[in-house]
């Protein structure tokens, strides 16, 4: 899997994963509440994941998966299962 993926990007990926199972997209609120940090957090997290091109953000903020994320996600998950 890719090299640029830190443990702090894969648990935001896994967590978009299990938030967005059908891959609608999600508000980062909820993001930050799976994860308990902070939106500004989420926000500078999901700007890495994004110029990666694991994640999409709509301009309104739906933010969910790309492909590429979609499979990285499901590679760790399948890897490490709860550990983060």
């Amino acid at each position: 899997m890719a090299h640029e993926l830190t443990n702090a990007r894969i648990r935001y990926l896994i967590a978009l994963w299990e938030l967005d199972p059908e891959g609608r997209g999600i508000r980062s609120i909820a993001l930050a509440r799976k994860l308990n940090v902070s939106r500004p957090s989420v926000h500078a997290m999901i700007e890495r994941l994004t110029d990666s091109g694991f994640v999409n953000k709509e301009h309104y903020g739906i933010i969910y998966l790309s492909a590429k994320g979609l499979k990285a996600a499901e590679h760790y998950k399948s890897r490490i299962g709860s550990r983060f």
